[in-house]
């Protein structure tokens, strides 16, 4: 459909999405394995199950998730799940789970801007809807930690941060 602006002088129209097919979308992934060859680790144990459903013609009933996440990359993990029930009020449900030490990270994805060292570890969850015009937004519950924390920029090599304690819990 078209949408018209109007102001005193001038008349703006734009094209909006008035309606989508209905549709529904399963799949997985089950013990995946990537490996770029000129890095010696590879990321694996790739796992999760997607859903994606349309089940109206109004864009704002569009309903995703996804299940089972698990990467593991040396002794580096990633857990979750992630979902959105609808694009009007946002019902999220999701929870992470991380262990991902820097100083490994390049072994498995090409980065090479900076030295990074130090343990990260999030643990948290998200459940609730986020409507800001009600002021309405999830229950958060999230710890993230960093210890140990090291950057040097190539960029930058003579100002290294170091020693880098990062405690933060979230809960609202």
């Amino acid at each position: 459909g078209v949408v018209e602006t109007r102001t005193l002088r001038t008349v703006k129209r734009d094209t909006v999405i008035t309606s989508i097919p209905t549709f529904d979308f399963e799949g997985m992934i089950r013990n995946g394995y990537f490996k770029l060859d000129s890095l010696p680790q590879a990321l694996k144990e790739i796992s999760f199950d997607v859903k994606a459903e349309g089940p109206t013609e109004k864009i704002k009933d569009i309903k995703f998730r996804i299940d089972n996440l698990n990467l593991l990359a040396m002794d580096n993990f990633v857990k979750g799940h992630f979902a959105v029930n609808n694009l009007t009020t946002y019902d999220v449900d999701a929870r992470i789970e991380a262990n991902i030490d820097f100083e490994n990270i390049k072994e498995f994805i090409p980065f090479d801007e900076a030295i990074l060292r130090g343990n990260f570890v999030i643990d948290g969850t998200v459940k609730g809807s986020y409507e800001p015009k009600r002021k309405r937004f999830p229950v958060l519950n999230t710890e993230i930690k960093l210890n140990n924390g090291y950057v040097q920029l190539k960029r930058l090599p003579e100002l290294p941060i170091e020693d880098i304690q990062i405690h933060t819990i979230i809960k609202s």
